[in-house]
């Protein structure tokens, strides 16, 4: 919790009558272990084109990726009280009335983004085209290099160009969908300091090992 401002008095060379206290809330779940394993011969290792291997050794990482990013969802993410319906379309500014409650309530910048000082919007394919489609630019509109610019930045990583609202957009193909709603709904995520991502364990999860 962020403490509060000081507002009392104090006596010229006089200690505070109170302690400033921050209140944490400990997060605890049980740990559980995931892998799969992929079965191929000598024979193949030895006879298939260059590069085979190294073709499956991504293939794998990203499964292992994907796995760490569905846990994610699915256990830790999904019991956000924090929502925001946009209805049909995901737009830019959504992403302003996200970001202006995120610093109402005292929020800050998530420290992975570039320099630690944006927010960072991880949304589906369809949410973060739709907000890039927004107000439908025609063709010659979007030949234009400033349009174009500015289409295509923010999903680039160019910083700090790629800033929309103070808050960098990552599109992820692995969004939980709630396909009980009509149209499904997509669950994209704002997140600031602290509210994701900030706790780690001994060994790096996001560097996943794959034994030959």
């Amino acid at each position: 919790s962020n403490p509060s401002a000081d507002t009392a008095t104090l006596t010229e060379g006089a200690d505070p009558g109170s302690t400033t206290d921050f209140t944490t809330t400990p997060i605890t779940a049980t740990l559980g272990e995931y892998g799969g394993y992929t079965d191929i011969s000598k024979f193949l290792d030895l006879s298939a084109m260059s590069g085979t291997r190294e073709e499956m050794v991504k293939g794998l990482a990203h499964k292992a990726a994907l796995t760490i990013d569905t846990l994610c969802q699915t256990q830790a993410l999904q019991d956000a009280t924090n929502v925001n319906d946009e209805g049909v379309a995901m737009s830019a500014d959504a992403i302003r009335k996200g970001v202006a409650e995120l610093l109402n309530n005292d929020a800050m910048p998530h420290p992975s983004t570039p320099g630690g000082q944006f927010f960072c919007f991880v949304g589906s394919v369809e949410q973060c085209y739709d907000a890039m489609g927004e107000g439908s630019p025609t063709w010659f509109q979007v030949k234009d290099t400033q349009v174009s610019g500015a289409s295509v930045t923010p999903f680039q990583g160019t910083v700090p160009t790629a800033a929309v609202y103070n808050c960098i957009l990552k599109i992820s193909t692995n969004i939980q969908i709630n396909t009980g709603a009509a149209p499904d709904d997509e669950y994209g995520y704002l997140l600031g300091k602290d509210a994701f991502g900030v706790s780690s364990l001994d060994s790096d999860i996001l560097s996943p090992r794959i034994i030959v």
